[in-house]
């Protein structure tokens, strides 16, 4: 189901990503395999639930998840780009791998009904802001944020394997219950010194 609303000034329709339904996906994998510490492996989320990784030159996005159906199966095949080595440091490349790997785990899980080839621009839009939704929660869910320094973007960035960007992001996201937890903790330890 897509929200739509209408634009005052143009009357356009604005189709608002499902920020919750993400989510809600992401943590319900984390949960079917145990709630796995960071840095969460999307290389075996894919093979858990079967779906090929190949590294290829796809010359220009970072990669993309092809549908084959057959008899009336459906099978993924994710494209993580190779022809980007040489944009990046080695670390960052395994990084931004990573993403994109969880990224088009969201497309399949979130977005599977679609012809990814065939989309309205603002349907594709919406798509890629679960997808990257998606791909946040699931390499950085809400359980690995555990001190007060899991706030700190470095600190994420190590803690989880991936990109500073990311984990700023993530952080500047971050449920407000989730921060003024990690806030409490700190200042309860200031106070009264560590338990024990």
């Amino acid at each position: 189901m897509m929200t739509r609303t209408r634009t005052e000034s143009t009357g356009s329709a604005i189709i608002r990503p499902e920020f919750k339904r993400a989510i809600n996906t992401a943590n319900q994998i984390l949960q079917e395999l145990g709630n796995p510490e960071a840095p969460i492996c999307p290389y075996f989320i894919a093979n858990k639930y079967g779906w090929k990784i190949r590294h290829e030159q796809l010359m220009g996005p970072d990669g993309l998840t092809a549908k084959d159906i057959r008899n009336g199966k459906t099978k993924f095949v994710i494209f993580v780009a190779s022809d980007i080595n040489q944009l990046y440091s080695e670390g960052t490349l395994k990084r931004r791998q990573r993403h994109t790997i969880a990224h088009e785990i969201g497309h399949i899980l979130l977005h599977s009904e679609y012809d990814w080839f065939d989309l309205e621009p603002e349907i594709d839009q919406k798509l890629e802001v679960e997808a990257h939704w998606f791909a946040a929660q699931i390499l950085m869910p809400d359980y690995v944020f555990k001190s007060i320094r899991d706030l700190d973007p470095e600190t994420l960035s190590d803690k989880c394997d991936v990109n500073y960007t990311s984990a700023k992001k993530r952080i500047e996201k971050i449920d407000d219950k989730i921060a003024n937890r990690l806030i409490q903790d700190a200042s309860t330890f200031f106070t009264r010194g560590p338990a024990g």
